[in-house]
């Protein structure tokens, strides 16, 4: 999609020298220079964005971005597309993770996702200072929580600079008493009577009386000596501005002023010029033509210009634009709707929106009232490349929308239920859908049904309601679908069959998905196929190297078009391939890119568990108990309010359990026990099953749990669930061998080790620790004995390092411990040390405190100087 966003959002207007005040100039310098957040708080026509300009234009320090916000750019997304516009204005191949937080199709996007990327991109490019002029535009927005986010995270060296009307929701008096902020208000920006002098020199004989008489009737307020100025001086008997609110405070006379002085004062078509161009935001030679009919719009422009009429200019590559003054401007368009009636008025944003591009002439559009042709640009905006990251852009027009406009164009209840469906809400999307759906089967609309009905079906599989995803599938397979819905189809009801257990339905609709990908050859279809991936289908009928074989193909042609975030949907399953080989060295790599690319964008939620899933894998492979516990805390707080982070809960519990085993950790099985006493899946209920049998063999009635693991053991096997939920095979097994019936241990462990034989000896790595001596039996006996020597081989590789004392202390640093001081010795920040370590920053600076208390240091590098001198490295 083109470019949404107007060139001179972009650029500092053209600067005025006469209105430049010197001391403001420096103390914004001197400001920006000490802090990394600068205000610029003031009444409208204070000089804020005469004062950034200047500034801009003066500083010698970080290369400036200019963005002015506007009420367009209320939502996170919109703000944070629109600073990524801004910087590459600057640094053409900046923010490659916030582009694709912006564009990803597995993530909400929320003001942490965006505020991650954001981050980041900045660390890693040239030190930026944003200037963002208008803030006021979206201080009521959440829009606003972005930048109060990045206020908090900006790399040294960038800066922050906003001017706002109203004192901008950005923590202010926290910032306040910590030092963190630079302040300019109205008392910084007032003209003194030299710099009136100086405005009003080119226009009337500035004798002292009158630059007195302005200086105390304006207060020095840059509007108002601008206004005084463009056409009059302010007599004596003029009112005199003051007071905290100029603008409420002499609004009326002001607007007075305007029309007298200056509205008035100009010729018949130049008036009728101001008047019919008051509707635009911005004003362009072209689009000017086009609503007041002039072919000399240009012309006329420049003359205004000429005339000092509060335009301000801008130059672009792109060519040549004017802005009203913001005081202006809400003066032409009172008197515009003073003048004018309603259909004249519509008539001239119907002309705005012919001259301009889609996306710009929706506000025109909704200001006169054709809902339809806005509807028409919302999905043709949408649908262009399937890309939620336009979500942002398009969905405040479809709020905008009378409820009729949205009812007679299904694909706009679409477009709202998608926004649900990314945040894990099914509610929403039930309750707005499903009318809808009715309604279209009723009219006999049943291809336009049909796609409602997919989402539906995904709403309910959310909801686990099986029955109804199945009816919403069954009537979508029977509609000719076209293009990537095909594919969206195939994706839904490959997981609503393995939810039922029906994996030849499962198979069948994962390789029609991949043949229809394949077929079309389209990055949009490439990527939707790869949102809808997950290791469990390696165990659907074609089996793990066919699903491995078609994988690694779809991430080759998505490495293509380079979509990051979609590959990293692929690398759960790339990484569980590899587990199964027992490559264990290329599941930690994928795991780690994984892991990194997620936490980047703030953490995908899907991939992110699933690739958790794998990690634990490994870790309790590697007696890595630390890891387990770190990545398990971090997860059942996220599974507190988000469904989709539940969905894996089976897989984080299962860890928890096993590790407590092998530490012998009482507290710990009965956790489990109690987490899982009402079991949500089915691969919760294998889980459980392996928790009442430790629990059993803990209190010396190990055959009581028999009966409910061979239960365990076919469930496990109708759901295919060989990752992440443990053996209850291999359990069973060890309790008969403890009890001295070795052969039907063998026997117990057959399946297991005969389902690792088939589809790869990693799925035993996770349980094998706790099994050693039934392995070795099986060994002995010749059961499978060259799988169980792989994994035996994997599992008896290196020690984990021990705990390090720290010497004259009672302290010890724990192996964890050490390994993140080793980092730390290396000169890695927390980011980098948390992605080497599969843990999250928050774990870092858990361990890191630790440490500092144990060395007795009081910083990063005191701790690596103690160390080194005590040895511990």
């Amino acid at each position: 999609m083109e470019a949404v966003f107007p060139f001179t959002k972009f650029v500092p207007p053209r600067l005025d020298d006469r209105v430049v005040v010197d001391r403001v100039v420096e103390r914004l310098q001197a400001a920006v220079a000490d802090h990394p957040l600068t205000v610029v708080a003031a009444p409208a026509g204070s000089g804020k964005t005469t004062a950034l300009t200047a500034w801009a234009r003066a500083t010698e320090g970080g290369p400036v971005v200019w963005v002015r916000l506007g009420e367009e750019d209320g939502a996170p997304q919109a703000a944070a597309g629109a600073l990524l516009a801004g910087i590459r204005q600057v640094v053409p191949d900046f923010g490659s993770r916030l582009e694709e937080v912006l564009g990803g199709i597995e993530t909400s996007a929320s003001t942490h996702h965006l505020v991650t990327a954001l981050v980041n991109d900045l660390a890693d490019g040239p030190d930026l200072w944003l200037a963002l002029d208008d803030f006021h535009e979206i201080a009521d927005g959440e829009a606003a929580g972005l930048f109060d986010a990045l206020a908090d995270h900006l790399p040294e060296g960038c800066r922050l600079v906003v001017a706002s009307r109203t004192e901008p929701p950005l923590s202010v008096p926290r910032r306040r008493v910590r030092g963190e902020l630079g302040e300019l208000g109205l008392d910084d920006l007032r003209l003194d009577p030299a710099s009136i002098r100086t405005v009003l020199g080119h226009r009337i004989d500035a004798d002292e009386a009158v630059v007195e008489a302005l200086a105390r009737d304006s207060g020095g307020w840059a509007a108002a000596v601008r206004l005084a100025a463009a056409g009059a001086v302010v007599g004596q008997d003029e009112p005199r501005v003051g007071g905290l609110d100029p603008v409420g405070s002499v609004q009326a006379q002001l607007w007075r002023f305007l029309a007298d002085e200056v509205l008035d004062a100009q010729p018949a078509d130049l008036r009728a010029f101001l008047l019919d161009t008051a509707i635009l935001d911005e004003l362009t030679p072209q689009v000017c033509q086009a609503v007041t009919g002039r072919p000399d719009a240009g012309a006329v422009l420049s003359e205004l210009d000429r005339r000092n009429l509060f335009l301000a200019r801008y130059v672009s590559g792109g060519g040549m634009a004017w802005r009203y003054h913001d005081l202006f401007s809400a003066f032409l368009r009172d008197h515009l709707r003073a003048e004018r009636g309603e259909q004249q008025i519509a008539e001239l944003h119907h002309r705005a929106a012919e001259a301009l591009p889609p996306a710009l002439a929706v506000p025109h559009l909704l200001a006169a009232g054709d809902h339809e042709r806005v509807a028409e640009i919302a999905l043709e905006v949408a649908m262009a490349d399937m890309d939620p990251g336009i979500l942002a852009v398009v969905l405040p027009w479809v709020e905008a929308l009378p409820a009729g406009i949205v009812e007679r164009h299904p694909q706009l209840a679409l477009l709202l239920a998608w926004r649900d469906e990314m945040a894990g809400r099914p509610e929403p999307i039930l309750a707005r859908l499903t009318p809808v759906y009715a309604r279209l089967v009723a009219a006999g609309q049943d291809l336009a049904a049909a796609e409602v009905g997919i989402e539906l079906a995904v709403a309910h599989l959310m909801a686990s309601d099986l029955e109804a995803a199945g009816r919403m599938l069954d009537h979508a397979m029977a509609q000719p679908l076209d293009g990537w819905w095909r594919v969206v189809v195939h994706a839904v009801r490959m997981h609503w069959c393995r939810e039922l257990g029906d994996w030849a339905g499962a198979s069948q609709d994962l390789a029609s998905a991949f043949n229809v990908a394949r077929a079309m050859g389209d990055p949009a279809t490439d990527r939707i196929l790869a949102g809808g991936l997950s290791w469990t289908l390696l165990f659907a009928d074609p089996g793990p190297a066919w699903m491995l074989e078609r994988t690694g193909g779809l991430d080759v042609r998505l490495g293509e078009h380079g979509r990051l975030l979609s590959r990293t949907g692929l690398r759960p399953v790339l990484a569980a391939g590899a587990l199964l080989r027992l490559d264990v060295q290329t599941a930690a790599e994928q795991v780690r890119r994984c892991l990194a690319e997620s936490g980047e964008v703030g953490r995908l939620a899907w991939t992110h568990q699933e690739a958790e899933a794998v990690l634990l894998t490994l870790s309790l492979a590697a007696g890595d108990h630390a890891t387990v516990r770190a990545v398990v805390h971090e997860a059942l707080k996220r599974m507190d309010t988000s469904p989709l982070d539940a969905w894996v809960r089976f897989a984080h519990v299962h860890a928890v359990l096993r590790s407590a085993w092998q530490r012998k950790d009482v507290d710990a099985i009965s956790f489990v026990l109690d987490l899982l006493a009402h079991p949500r899946r089915g691969e919760e209920d294998i889980v459980r099953a392996q928790a009442q049998a430790l629990h059993a063999r803990q209190s010396g009635r190990a055959s009581d749990a028999l009966d409910v693991l061979e239960a365990a053991e076919q469930t496990q096997r109708r759901l295919r669930c060989w990752l992440g939920a443990g053996l209850p095979g291999l359990e069973r097994a060890s309790i008969l061998l403890e009890a001295g019936h070795t052969a039907d241990a063998l026997d117990a462990a057959e399946p297991t080790l005969a389902a690792a034989a088939d589809l790869g000896p990693g799925l035993l790595l996770a349980d094998g620790g706790s099994h050693r001596e039934l392995l070795a039996r099986c060994a002995d006996a010749g059961l499978h004995a060259q799988v169980v020597a792989a994994v035996v081989g994997v599992l008896d590789g290196p020690a984990p390092p021990a705990a390090v004392k720290v010497p004259g202390t009672v302290e010890a640093l724990s192996a964890r411990e050490v390994e993140v001081l080793t980092h730390v010795a290396h000169g890695r920040s927390n980011r980098e040390i948390a992605e080497g370590l599969f843990i999250s920053e928050v774990t870092v600076k858990s361990h890191l405190s630790r440490i500092l208390r144990k060395l007795d240091a009081t910083s990063r590098t005191h701790a690596v100087a103690r160390a080194r001198a005590l040895h511990l490295l």
